[in-house]
């Protein structure tokens, strides 16, 4: 994830650059029921602010097909944060995903993780983010479907995220709705188009805001 900003003066606090990898081993071990373990490797860098880190997440889990209609997955472990200023530290991982058909052209999923994420308070390396969405899609044919989806978020910035001098203990919350079509050309390639109503409540000077946003895209699968 490559973030540039136009603003010179916010460019100089903002602008990084971000790499994620991750691998996940599965193995059945019910007709029902999975287990699984892998790993995460996120690391973000900014172009001038000595701030960002180096994150390693190990976790194991368990995917359980309760109904044929209904799966949940959950999953738990640990991460190793290296800031760039500043002490590394531990912090506990954990997501939560239910996924259930409610019909043949429906479907309802409900998500959840507690994980370390970037963040835009200057004097901070990142924050641990609990992250809840909900999101409803409706096939109206077999190549256009729609979505509902909301998202919230409370982000909290710890003493052991911040870098020299900075204070600590500081949260805020983030807000998303979404709503959109997507065209299925083909089995590799969709056509989407959306609206986004979004919005921060901080504790943090100067980062409230209200966004609205409209986007269209097109999305491969390979």
């Amino acid at each position: 994830t490559i973030v540039k900003y136009d603003n010179a003066a916010v460019a100089l606090d903002q602008n990084s650059i971000e790499n994620t990898g991750s691998q996940t081993f599965s193995f059945a071990i019910l007709p029902k029921i999975s287990v699984a373990f892998g790993g995460i490797g996120d690391n973000i860098t900014y172009d001038s602010a000595m701030r960002g880190y180096t994150d390693y997440t190990g976790f194991v889990g368990l995917q359980w097909q309760t109904l044929p209609s209904l799966t949940v997955t959950a999953r738990g472990g640990g991460s190793y944060i290296e800031p760039v200023q500043g002490q590394s530290s531990i912090a506990p991982y954990a997501a939560l995903s239910i996924n259930w058909s409610l019909g043949a052209r429906s479907s309802l999923s409900f998500d959840y993780a507690h994980e370390i994420t970037p963040t835009e308070q200057i004097g901070a390396n990142g924050q641990i983010s609990d992250r809840f969405s909900a999101n409803v899609r409706y096939d109206i044919t077999p190549r256009l479907s729609s979505h509902l989806q909301g998202i919230f978020t409370n982000a909290n910035i710890s003493q052991s995220l911040t870098t020299s001098g900075t204070s600590g203990n500081s949260s805020e919350d983030s807000y998303a709705l979404d709503t959109g079509l997507t065209y299925h050309y083909n089995s590799f390639l969709d056509l989407d188009c959306g609206i986004t109503l979004s919005g921060v409540s901080s504790e943090f000077s100067g980062l409230d805001y209200t966004r609205d946003e409209a986007y269209l895209g097109v999305r491969g699968t390979y």
